[in-house]
């Protein structure tokens, strides 16, 4: 399925590229249009959905939510053209004030 190629680790990185709190994100397709997400970073561990756009290539919105915690939000991602990052706008639903921030996730390269 198109949505598969979206499968496997990504660093957490800020929109200029530097690392960013350790973080590490995997994705794994379940169907459909539907993509699991597990994360982790110095702020805990996190699990998601994001439901891809078949009107708009590249795009999809979705939720997660820290584990332990009263934490969640929305993603909403779009993908690069070459696959290898995917841009994050992360909208905090928790917190009580409108928290965003955006950051990137980059396709690790796995040694064979």
């Amino acid at each position: 399925h198109k949505y598969a190629r979206f499968e496997g680790r990504y660093s957490h990185r800020s929109i200029g590229g530097d690392p960013l709190n350790e973080g590490v994100t995997t994705i794994k397709y379940l169907r459909k249009n539907i993509l699991e997400t597990r994360g982790k970073d110095t702020d805990g561990r996190w699990q998601g959905r994001i439901m891809m756009s078949d009107g708009v290539p590249g795009y999809g919105t979705g939720v997660y939510q820290y584990e332990g915690k009263s934490d969640c939000g929305r993603h909403e991602i779009q993908v690069s053209l070459d696959g290898q990052t995917i841009f994050v706008y992360v909208l905090n639903t928790s917190h009580g004030k409108n928290y965003t921030f955006a950051y990137t996730w980059n396709r690790f390269h796995e040694k064979a």
